[in-house]
């Protein structure tokens, strides 16, 4: 460093300190704000005016911020409020599973459908051989009563037993006829 530059250093820090010092000056002369009144202490919901620019003579300052708080208030947390006591469990019954009233047992056979474009038809018959002739959505007459035909595919009828469904297979019987009987091959080799 040259000696001009020292020189403009040392010219600078003069003034700096020099500011400094009519700054403390200024601060040091300037009037103190008059403490609360012991009505504003003493009372939470009275507090001191905030002063403006227009309250404080020759001041630039916009407002001034209020740090005030009440004394009255602890400088604690007021400890957590004792735990509501437990209530004991009240004996809540469990419910009662009724049995459902037991499926009677269909001891009915399909004997056949009958589908056409216009309607379907299911062959029922009982164990007794009584038979019964019936289209979807009708109750069928046979024991035990209150069955409806829910639904008629080629092979099978669903039914409808008191509300739960049931299901009768088409029974395949295989009986051969005489032209079947001349497509079976037998075991035994034929004598030449």
């Amino acid at each position: 460093m040259n000696v001009k530059q020292q020189q403009r250093c040392l010219v600078a820090a003069t003034v700096a300190c020099f500011a400094g010092a009519v700054w403390a000056a200024v601060w040091a002369v300037a009037p103190l704000e008059a403490p609360p009144t012991l009505a504003a202490i003493t009372r939470p919901d009275v507090r001191p005016p905030i002063q403006t620019a227009d309250d404080v003579d020759g001041a630039t300052s916009v407002g001034a911020i209020d740090f005030s708080f009440s004394i009255q208030k602890p400088l604690y947390d007021p400890p957590p409020p004792p735990p509501k006591p437990q209530q004991p469990a009240r004996f809540v019954p469990k419910p009662v599973s009724r049995p459902s009233a037991p499926k009677p047992k269909l001891n009915w056979t399909l004997v056949g459908t009958i589908i056409d474009p216009t309607q379907r038809l299911a062959i029922l018959s009982d164990e007794s051989g009584k038979t019964d002739i019936r289209r979807v959505g009708e109750t069928i007459e046979l024991a035990p009563p209150g069955v409806q035909v829910k639904s008629i595919a080629s092979e099978k009828v669903i039914l409808d037993v008191n509300g739960a469904t049931s299901t009768l297979h088409l029974k395949k019987t295989l009986t051969a006829s005489s032209d079947d009987r001349s497509n079976v091959r037998g075991n035994r080799r034929r004598n030449r």
